[in-house]
């Protein structure tokens, strides 16, 4: 599933399942991805514990633009994933120029790591978050402002509203 969190009851938050091609972690971290520049017209920082997309995105996506998806080697090659990534640079492209910043975050964190302040409390409950939104989102019942969660010591408990 896809899982997209912002903040607590924020009305964007969503998770969803996976709908086209292959589904896999890659495919589900650019819907995230896709679903986040597409429903939010402010400045955003996109937090990802996908190295795939944030360097997809800060390392390679001008050159896949340049080369329109396809590798250097062979022509008829394509990207892994293109028609997300095209999605995902059409978006935003669609924004104003530096609107939108990608960052990654360590997932799945261990309270070793908390401790140690390798992760910030804040990117580990904002991963949590959206991964429960994207487990919810396997399940084909589309999570919105109708279910919210709450932080409660170190773990989400869902609450129908």
């Amino acid at each position: 599933g896809v899982g997209c969190y912002w903040g607590p009851h924020h009305p964007r938050n969503a998770g969803f399942p996976l709908d086209e091609g292959q589904k896999t972690n890659n495919t589900a971290e650019l819907r995230a991805a896709i679903y986040a520049i597409e429903n939010d017209p402010d400045p955003l920082e996109c937090r990802q514990d996908s190295a795939y997309v944030v360097d997809g995105i800060n390392l390679r996506l001008e050159e896949w633009r340049r080369l329109n998806f396809r590798p250097k080697l062979r022509a008829s090659e394509e990207i892994s994933n293109f028609k997300l990534w095209q999605r995902l640079s059409n978006s935003l492209l669609k924004r104003k120029p530096d609107t939108v910043r990608f960052v990654w975050v360590k997932g799945h964190t261990t309270p070793e790591q908390l401790l140690s302040h390798e992760v910030t409390p804040f990117n580990h409950a904002g991963n949590d978050a959206a991964d429960a939104l994207a487990t919810v989102g396997i399940q084909a019942q589309p999570v919105t402002t109708s279910k919210c969660y709450k932080a409660h010591e170190g773990t989400f408990e869902f609450l129908n509203k």
